[in-house]
């Protein structure tokens, strides 16, 4: 059931007066001030447009999608995973790591080109991973001196699935034989 509420008074609504020169306050004899750049009236009637025209509120489905929010420490902690796909470095090494169980240092430097020119060095691959691995997105191992890297849950390879709409991800390929070095 929606409610349907008045809107505020039109006379102090900002996105009616844009564009328009207005009269300094008190002084109808004032010269118009400086008006609005044509952008900025394209983006407002756009912000116009986007908006309900009259608020109206649906309060069984506020009141029920407000008691599924996540809290506070749950968002930032998503919003500090999101940040990480940001880069294009890490965001091509969790695609790696997506498409085989596990990788060692060396397998996704040489993935991403290292040695190569505009490659990825052992060194930035390590460093990247250990971003993601703080951050819980992805776990690994050690063998001996090797450190295999893999994807810490499914909901992350099924977030590359999303993000990249590729059916043949891998799912459970297991471990790979251990390399001493």
């Amino acid at each position: 059931m929606r409610v349907f509420m008045p809107q505020s008074d039109p006379s102090h609504d900002s996105a009616r007066s844009v564009g328009t020169p207005s009269r300094r306050r008190g002084r109808p004899d004032a010269p118009p001030e400086e008006s609005v750049a044509p952008q900025a009236m394209v983006d407002a009637a756009d912000e116009i447009e986007d908006m309900c025209e009259v608020r109206c509120i649906d309060a069984p489905t506020v009141k029920r999608v407000r008691r599924a929010m996540p809290d506070s420490d749950t968002v930032a902690l998503a919003a500090e995973r999101l940040k990480l796909l940001g880069d294009p470095t890490r965001l091509r090494l969790l695609a790696a790591l997506a498409r085989a169980a596990e990788l060692c240092v060396c397998d996704l430097a040489c993935i991403l080109g290292g040695g190569m020119s505009g490659g990825v060095s052992e060194s930035a691959v390590s460093h990247a991973l250990r971003g993601l691995r703080l951050a819980g997105v992805v776990t690994f191992r050690k063998t001996q001196r090797v450190a295999y890297y893999r994807l810490a849950d499914t909901a992350t390879r099924q977030l590359l699935h999303d993000l990249f709409g590729e059916a043949d991800l891998a799912t459970d390929l297991g471990h790979r034989g251990d390399r001493s070095a």
